[in-house]
């Protein structure tokens, strides 16, 4: 089966919601609308429900914790200023979650898929882009349980964006290793049916070809393929999928930053 070249970016994108949940620090009179409450509905939260409780407790943490101070120079303005830049968000992200442990990748991957499953429609509304797709989904569309996972796993990112760590890689042998198991749970997605085995390999090697239905179809049979994987192979598979568009070269000794680099698209048998 061909290597999942739509699997890495699906993986790998964040959720949205990550833009607009750090505001600056109130800074208007009093009697002006609160700046936390305009976030709030911005993300689809009515003040003072409960959902919404859980948010304003959130933001309340990363504007007074410690951690967030010493992981992000400036403390929580220079954070929202972070998080307001596509660019600068997207390297907090990629650095936060490389550096979290596999079960915390493991849980973040859970929320993204079921965030996927109940609130995004079959044909991903009408847009090929899973960024894209994903900005549509507010933090008011999820359930209680999934607000506090999300915000926790957030919270762990940002602070683990700090880290100058040298990042984990699989060896060669265990990087192909997870290769085939990932084909094989993905042949067993697809309940071993040749249609629409062939389906998912077409549109592997052909994205471009794809409609917004197929984008959101490939994406949900990898993301269930890659959650049914056996541990350690699934972070062999999630944690390069995470910080890289594409796959990598896994490490044949020290493991350093470097040791992450694109190698032209692949087959696997």
């Amino acid at each position: 089966m061909a290597a999942l070249a739509p699997a890495g970016a699906t993986v790998r994108e964040h959720l949205p919601q990550t833009l607009t949940l750090v505001p600056q620090a109130p800074s208007q009179p009093a009697e002006q609308p609160s700046p936390i409450d305009h976030v709030l509905r911005q993300n689809g939260l009515e003040p003072g429900s409960k959902k919404a409780q859980i948010v304003a407790a959130w933001l309340e943490k990363v504007h007074t914790d410690p951690a967030i101070k010493r992981a992000v120079p400036g403390g929580p303005d220079a954070l929202h200023r972070i998080l307001s830049d596509a660019n600068t968000r997207d390297s907090l992200m990629t650095n936060g979650l490389a550096r979290l442990s596999p079960a915390d990748r493991l849980r973040y991957l859970k929320v993204y898929t079921r965030i996927l499953d109940e609130q995004v429609p079959v044909n991903c509304f009408g847009v090929s882009d899973m960024g894209e797709v994903m900005d549509r989904i507010t933090l008011g569309a999820m359930a209680q349980g999934e607000i506090e996972e999300y915000l926790g796993l957030l919270y762990k990112v940002i602070v683990k964006s700090a880290s100058s760590s040298a990042l984990p890689t699989p060896t060669q042998r265990q990087y192909e290793k997870a290769q085939g198991i990932l084909t094989r749970a993905l042949v067993n997605e697809l309940a071993g049916d040749s249609n629409n085995i062939e389906r998912y390999r077409y549109l592997a090697l052909h994205p471009e070809s794809a409609t917004p239905a197929d984008m959101c179809w490939v994406t949900r049979v990898t993301l269930h393929a890659v959650l049914s994987m056996p541990d350690p192979y699934r972070d062999f598979i999630v944690l390069p999928a995470m910080t890289k568009d594409s796959e990598i070269i896994p490490s044949r000794g020290k493991k350093t930053d470097s040791d992450f680099r694109r190698p032209p698209p692949t087959q696997t048998p």
